[in-house]
This record gives structure tokens, sequence and C-alpha cells, in this order.
């Protein structure tokens, strides 16, 4: 199993990453960017005579019932001076 990570992702129907606040970030020293998650995935079914447990799930497995390529996106939003932060927080 690999994942690889690229970005950041510029442009979009939107003109910035789709999952962050509305707000001006910059205004408050943040910068936000959204990166693509490229992997591989695999589903599983659940034993079909194994009961489930106290927290919902199923111990067992039956056999591999997809597997392939996944691609995800995430957005983050880090502040943009990470030398202030640093000087701030006295590290």
């Amino acid at each position: 199993m690999s994942a690889s990570i690229s970005g950041p992702i510029v442009g979009g129907s939107q003109g910035r990453p789709f999952s962050v606040p509305v707000a001006d970030l910059a205004t408050r020293g943040y910068v936000a960017e959204e990166y693509f998650i490229d992997g591989t995935a695999s589903a599983y079914a659940p034993a079909s005579d194994a009961p489930l447990t106290a927290d919902g799930r199923r111990r067992g497995v039956d056999d591999l019932v997809a597997a392939g390529g996944l691609r995800a996106e995430d957005a983050a939003a880090r502040h943009d001076d990470a030398e202030k932060i640093a000087a701030d927080l006295d590290l």
C-alpha cells in the first residue's frame, strides 16, 4: 500500500480550497491550501457469522470485495509565519 500527496491545488470553480471557512484567513495571518491524496484502498465484507460487538463492529471479515485507486482532497489552514509562532510559543 502506498500513498502520495500533491499540491497545493490552485484554481477550481470557487477560487479557494473547498472546505475552509469563508472568512478572510489572510487578515488573521493564515494560509489555506488544498491537496490531493492518491493511493489504494481495500474494502472487506464482514464475516456473516461474526456478531456485532458493543462498539458496533464485526471482528471477522470475509473475502476482499473491492480494491482500487483512491483520490481524496483535503484542505488545511496554517499560520503563514512559522517563526513568529515558534517565538510566541518559546520553542
